[in-house]
């Protein structure tokens, strides 16, 4: 699948042990996760609350789905025109299987360890919460979960697309593995300052995600055979939840305007992908 699996099993690698020796201390020590919760939540306040509501925004899957459209649509047109675009149908299927795969995963572990939430923990006049209080089926977080879902299956692609014939990397590739990274960390860590995860639950969801994300994109890519019909299918259920962005009610102050911005620009990609799938499919006829 990707022509340098030295550097994507060293990056899954790096990643994964930043995420499970933390969460594993976490568990072991709860007091910890309860004290990094406050410090981060008490740190958060020094932003305006809807900044952390339109980043926490990012981790929704109606949003995280949208926005796949664009790197679908950037992995097609990197494809020859004569070729099957596999990268571009890899991504849309995973986006969608895999991610509905991942979210059944989230919600039994949520449902089933049904942890509290830090407004159950701590009273309200200890932490901050931004949008609408929740109390139960904290742990996993699903929005972590999520953007490390996408940003795994993301970087699967990027890793091939490097053609990296090394575990050396140009300094403009590092800057964009790690801005992508930190930007996901960023949305994860919001799912804090917004008072609805702890830090254990924000770590075992990106951990999930993570390596879901790349069994997910290995599987497609490499083993399962999908047509234009399933690759349809895909896009037209990423171009749905890019609609029903407008419809979306996050219960999260000031996100109209990126709700909205978002919506638009992500349908757009969205019938531009089914587009050029078409049209692929005619010329193969």
């Amino acid at each position: 699948m990707i022509k340098s699996r030295n550097s994507a099993l060293v990056l899954i690698f790096a990643v994964a042990c930043v995420l499970l020796i933390p969460l594993a201390l976490m568990l072991l020590v709860p007091a910890t996760n309860h004290q990094l919760f406050l410090y981060i939540n008490h740190q958060g306040a020094i932003l305006p609350d809807a900044v952390w509501a339109n980043i926490t925004l990012l981790g929704d899957g109606l949003w995280a789905m949208g926005f796949m459209s664009i790197i679908i649509f950037i992995a097609n047109s990197k494809e020859p025109a004569n070729t099957p675009p596999l990268w571009a149908r890899t991504l849309a299927c995973a986006t969608v299987y895999g991610g509905i795969c991942l979210g059944i995963v989230v919600q039994l572990l949520k449902q089933s360890l049904d942890v509290y939430r830090p407004s159950k923990v701590f009273s309200a006049t200890d932490i901050n919460i931004i949008g609408e209080p929740l109390s139960f089926h904290s742990f996993p977080s699903g929005h972590s979960a999520t953007i490390f879902y996408m940003l795994a299956i993301t970087l699967a692609y990027l890793v091939h697309h490097f053609s990296i014939k090394s575990l050396m990397l140009n300094l403009r590739q590092i800057i964009l593995v790690n801005l992508l990274i930190f930007a996901a960390a960023i949305i994860a860590i919001s799912r804090i300052t917004t008072g609805v995860h702890f830090p254990a639950d924000i770590l075992a969801g990106s951990l999930l995600g993570w390596l879901f994300g790349w069994a997910s994109v290995t599987l497609l890519y490499n083993k399962l055979r999908f047509g234009s019909i399933v690759t349809a299918v895909a896009l037209a259920l990423i171009g749905l939840a890019s609609i029903l962005l407008f419809f979306h009610d996050s219960q999260l102050p000031q996100v109209e305007l990126l709700t909205l911005g978002s919506g638009i620009i992500f349908t757009l990609f969205s019938a531009i992908n089914l587009y050029n799938l078409a049209l692929r499919q005619i010329s193969k006829e």
